[in-house]
């Protein structure tokens, strides 16, 4: 962006804020000095500087932002389908195991508890 100074021999205050409204960044009336005009002209092109700058930074800084946060949804998700892999396998491998071994003990208690009436009825 190229900062645009008014130059005008238009004093009033009015004239002033008609230019200013108009769009322009400054507004110098005549008579001024060239080290008045190149300080104004010196100061617009350091803002616009530190304006590109900090736009430069902050667009940086957002992309930043959103690497992290696409980086921790990520990990969040494989976090979250891990944990409930994990509770898939144990529901479909380890329990049926589990409770297969459970039934079978169970029956076999149950027969030798059958034989051990069985037994004493003899």
């Amino acid at each position: 962006m190229i900062p645009v100074i008014l130059l005008s021999a238009r004093a009033g205050e009015e004239s002033k804020v008609e230019g200013l409204e108009a769009g322009a960044d400054d507004y110098l009336i005549k008579p001024f000095t060239a080290r008045e005009l190149l300080a104004r002209v010196g100061s617009h092109l350091d803002m616009v500087r530190m304006r590109s700058e900090a736009a430069r930074r902050e667009q940086e800084l957002r992309f930043q932002v959103h690497l992290f946060l696409f980086l921790l949804s990520n990990y969040l998700i494989i976090h979250f389908v891990r944990l409930h892999l994990l509770i898939i396998v144990k529901l479909f491998f380890v329990l049926p195991s589990r409770i297969t071994l459970y039934l079978c003990c169970n029956n076999i208690n149950e027969n030798n508890a059958k034989l051990g009436t069985i037994h004493r009825f003899r």
